[in-house]
């Protein structure tokens, strides 16, 4: 069985507006299911769960072609424990690393760096 491990906890409103910002955009909503498409990338569907199971925002994530250290930084974090510079700081401790971008989706780059 996978490790869910570094998975954040996340709502689907957040992971609907973190794939958004990436390029996804809604086109449905049945219920608490929504449907959200990106030109260039598969469909994806966001059940409206005050909290996503991490099973399935790994598979939402994996349908997406969404990493997870990319996904993280895609999140915003207001209040609660964690901030962004926290994560900013825990994956740059990890190992360099710099999140690659895809030219074809006109997203903006962004590198971690070690200090």
């Amino acid at each position: 069985m996978p490790s869910s491990q570094g998975l954040p906890v996340v709502s689907g409103q957040q992971c609907i507006a973190a794939l958004e910002k990436i390029g996804y955009s809604r086109v449905r909503q049945r219920g608490s299911l929504v449907r959200l498409t990106c030109e260039g990338r598969p469909p994806v569907t966001v059940p409206l769960h005050r909290e996503l199971d991490r099973d399935t925002l790994r598979a939402i994530l994996r349908v997406a072609d969404v990493a997870v250290p990319e996904f993280i930084l895609l999140i915003d974090w207001t209040g609660g424990r964690r901030t962004r510079e926290k994560v900013k700081r825990s994956l740059s401790s990890q190992a360099p690393a710099v999140l690659v971008v895809r030219p074809q989706l006109h997203r903006v780059a962004v590198g971690i760096e070690n200090p």
